[in-house]
């Protein structure tokens, strides 16, 4: 059983139980997504406490992790989608937690060949990612799919992040919230 990095929404239970966990979207102050750490197992997954870890085991597990998320392989399909490229991965577990892995985000640069990237963490088994720099009708479809995972893409255990995530050079540099009309603000977006 190999330790990895699980995303998981701010309304979490294993918060409130004790979980390591650490603020991956939002701020201290207004946190939207964790990330906490896992093992999976036959009896399903059971998540490393903070409590009764010391500081360098507690670095030590996060890097664990992380270096078998590096691991973990990922495969893309390009689709073409309203006169651009839309980038999906789905249907595979830890699908979202490929967000948190450089060297997985800048295969998606590639594959987009574009700088900066707009991706959907909606659901944990889905990731749709689009070049930032792309034609309204990418944006529009992006926006719809988004929003459709997040509304209706499965159980509301399965969602993670309702914002849209923009990363440069393979990291998260911000994200974009829906209103309350599931639409993105062009000025958030331009």
């Amino acid at each position: 059983m190999d330790l990895l990095p699980v995303l998981k929404p701010i309304r979490w239970s294993g918060i409130e139980q004790g979980a390591l966990a650490h603020v991956w979207a939002g701020t201290p102050d207004d946190p939207k997504v964790v990330v906490a750490y896992a093992y999976v197992g036959e009896n399903g997954t059971v998540f490393l406490p903070s409590e009764g870890l010391g500081a360098t085991e507690q670095e030590a597990a996060i890097r664990d992790a992380f270096n078998n998320l590096e691991r973990y392989e990922s495969s893309f399909e390009l689709v073409e989608a309203s006169g651009g490229k839309i980038l999906v991965s789905a249907g595979r577990e830890f699908a979202a937690e490929r967000a948190l892995c450089q060297s997985h985000m800048l295969r998606a640069h590639s594959l987009l060949d574009a700088a900066e990237i707009v991706v959907s963490l909606a659901r944990r088994r889905t990731v749709l990612a689009c070049a930032y720099q792309c034609p309204e009708s990418v944006k529009a479809t992006m926006v719809g799919l988004h929003r459709e995972s997040w509304e209706n893409g499965g159980p509301e255990s399965d969602r993670v992040l309702k914002d849209l995530v923009i990363m440069a050079d393979g990291r998260k540099v911000r994200t974009i919230p829906l209103d309350a009309d599931g639409q993105i603000s062009p000025t958030m977006w331009n």
